[in-house]
């Protein structure tokens, strides 16, 4: 009696491993970019929370029209954690269409697998309302 596997045995093996990775690989997609989706929603709040800081000193709200390397003084010594939403290559956060009573920041994603033409972006106004376009807001 030979000891060993036949052929069919090994390859029904390795068809069924490709499936169960074939099944696997896009939910583990997803939950990274879940995981970057959390990152951009926590930075968002913070600039809402330095807007709302903000206004309570001037009474305006600030446009802004990017957060990296310091680009926007007034709303950073108002809260120290915008310095660290800079995420190199994943996120752009910007703060637009702002007046003395409203504003929305917007983060648009850079790069990533949810990259369909305009499903890209998050945003947030001054009552912290989400909305956006990226499907796993």
């Amino acid at each position: 009696m030979k000891k060993g596997f036949t052929l069919i045995e090994l390859i029904t093996v390795i068809i069924i491993v490709a499936i169960l990775a074939a099944l696997a690989l896009p939910q583990y997609v997803r939950t990274i970019e879940r995981g970057h989706v959390t990152t951009a929603k926590s930075a968002l709040d913070s600039i809402r929370k330095a807007e709302g800081m903000y206004h309570a000193l001037t009474s305006t709200y600030v446009d802004c029209a990017s957060f990296v390397s310091g680009s926007c003084p007034d709303m950073q010594t108002e809260v120290q954690e915008l310095s660290a939403i800079e995420t190199p290559g994943e996120w752009t956060y910007t703060v637009g269409n702002s007046t003395t009573s409203t504003f929305t920041a917007s983060a648009t994603r850079i790069r990533g697998n949810f990259m369909t033409a305009g499903t890209n972006i998050i945003t947030v106004d001054e009552n912290g309302t989400i909305a956006g376009t990226h499907p796993l807001r």
